[in-house]
């Protein structure tokens, strides 16, 4: 279905109405079914809810499927309040609910985890003639399974057996997931017995949930008997099966072990993404291994990963427990100049929390990487806290944030740093001169400029050939080319080189 611009979802619902109406009682309530469904599966669904409720204002209601879609997405948005709302609004409205319904507001309540209003609300359905099927029954299972209440769970599946359904895969890999998560391997063991016993086939779901509770543990010998078994049953093992071994061995300082099951895992057309990478990263920094740590980083980025906050972080912290600071600081300064400005300053606060102490270029490293996205006050922010670091800003600190305010035209605030530097005992250096004279020429100030080119000069300080450009390029915006020529014979008597672009 294709709305056009400008057309409201009231008047899409009008014109249904409408044309409802002139079929007269030949006309369907399946074309509103439909209008809110195609809403849904478009992913719209607030939308959808709205076109719902549109339709009941008119009179009209739409049918089961339609509700029962509406749910749905709600649930899968995570959106359940509302989905509650609508739901009270569809049993008022005297929709003959059917057990899809029961099946999504079952899967919601188990997502609340408020099981104390299973019963009751089993028995409304039961009360309207909509019984609990395998689907309820699996719902509920997985639901108590998932919070680790198993002894509910295993009544669940007592009740579901009396009933005459019989557990099927999902039921036991849910079980079993439950039993798991609360350590007891052991009896995971016996659950995956029980299903071989009656019929059913173990699959990698099975064999994993079973791995990563031994890889929590530690269960070295445990964990690879499951891998073995697994394998020889011809169950191919997937992403979460070389993830969970390769970060066992990692953390226990086996890495040849890691890096067996990292190629294991490439020969099997698994591509590694950056948890792989990370968690042998770690492993790595871990023990002392750095320039194995590197060679993974550089071969993550060739497989084209992007390094996101917590690879920084590992390989960072790494870097810096094993001294090689200047490094750490190069990397630190990448992480920034790709933009992850808050990102590093998380890695700042862990760091100073390890005992570890931030140098001069990291804390620039942070105060550039705020200008650069325009903003400035969070980089004064930043500068402030320094002090309380012990670490004394530089030239370079303050240039940067001058560079910063005059970059977003806070004039005032620039030359406040100016003379906060120099009462620090930094002198103006022809950089912060150069910072100041491009802002002036950048907003048009010449005649600021054209002083500030001078004050550089009273004080000793030689200008550079961008001190030349910026003030070329200043004049001649404005059409004055008596001055861009006169500072371009001063650029050659010092020796520049001009681009000739004016």
């Amino acid at each position: 279905m294709v709305r056009k611009s400008g057309v409201t979802r009231v008047m899409v619902v009008d014109c249904l109405v409408d044309s409802y109406e002139k079929c007269g009682c030949g006309g369907s309530l399946v074309v509103f079914d439909l209008l809110v469904r195609t809403y849904v599966q478009a992913r719209k669904v607030r939308e959808g809810v709205e076109a719902f409720r549109l339709v009941r204002s008119k009179g009209f209601c739409v049918m089961v499927n339609g509700c029962n879609s509406v749910l749905g997405g709600l649930v899968k948005v995570g959106w359940i309040d509302l989905a509650w709302e609508v739901y009270d609004e569809v049993v008022k409205s005297g929709v003959e609910v059917n057990s899809f319904t029961m099946n999504i507001m079952v899967n919601v309540i188990c997502k609340e985890g408020k099981f104390d209003k299973v019963d009751d609300f089993l028995a409304e359905f039961e009360g309207r003639g909509v019984m609990l099927d395998i689907v309820t029954y699996n719902t509920l299972i997985n639901g108590y399974s998932r919070v680790g209440r198993t002894d509910e769970a295993f009544e669940v599946l007592k009740s579901m057996r009396t009933k005459g359904f019989e557990p099927g895969l999902y039921t036991y890999n849910a079980i079993l997931n439950g039993v798991c998560r609360n350590g007891s391997i052991e009896r995971g063991k016996e659950i995956v017995k029980e299903m071989v016993s009656i019929g059913l086939t173990p699959d990698v779901a099975t064999y994993n949930t079973l791995l990563v509770e031994c890889c929590r543990k530690c269960n070295i010998v445990e964990a690879e008997r499951v891998f073995e078994e697994m394998t020889q049953k011809n169950i191919v093992p997937d992403f979460l099966t070389y993830s969970s071994l390769i970060g066992l061995f990692s953390r226990n300082a086996n890495l040849d072990r890691a890096l067996g099951y990292y190629k294991d895992m490439k020969s099997n057309g698994l591509v590694p993404d950056n948890v792989i990478y990370t968690i042998l990263i770690n492993g790595f920094c871990r023990h002392g291994v750095i320039s194995e740590a590197m060679k993974m980083r550089d071969e993550m980025v060739n497989q084209g990963c992007v390094l996101d906050v917590v690879t920084y972080n590992t390989l960072i912290y790494g870097l810096c427990k094993n001294k090689m600071l200047h490094e750490a600081d190069k990397l630190f300064y990448e992480m920034v100049e790709r933009g992850r400005v808050v990102e590093g300053l998380q890695i700042w606060d862990e760091m100073v929390n390890k005992g570890i102490d931030p140098t001069i270029v990291t804390c620039n490293t942070i105060v550039k990487g705020y200008c650069r996205s325009r903003s400035p006050f969070e980089a004064v922010k930043f500068f402030t806290r320094m002090a309380s670091y012990l670490v004394n800003p530089d030239r370079i600190t303050y240039n940067t944030l001058i560079h910063g305010f005059f970059m977003e035209d806070e004039m005032d605030k620039a030359f406040e740093l100016v003379n906060l530097m120099e009462s620090q005992g930094l002198l103006p250096d022809v950089v912060t001169y150069n910072v100041i004279l491009d802002g002036f020429c950048r907003q048009g100030k010449l005649h600021e400029a054209d002083m500030i080119y001078r004050k550089m000069i009273k004080k000793g300080l030689d200008p550079d050939r961008s001190t030349y450009i910026s003030l070329i390029n200043g004049h001649a915006s404005q059409e004055d080319m008596k001055e861009p020529f006169r500072y371009h014979d001063q650029m050659l008597q010092r020796g520049f080189v001009p681009d000739d672009k004016f």
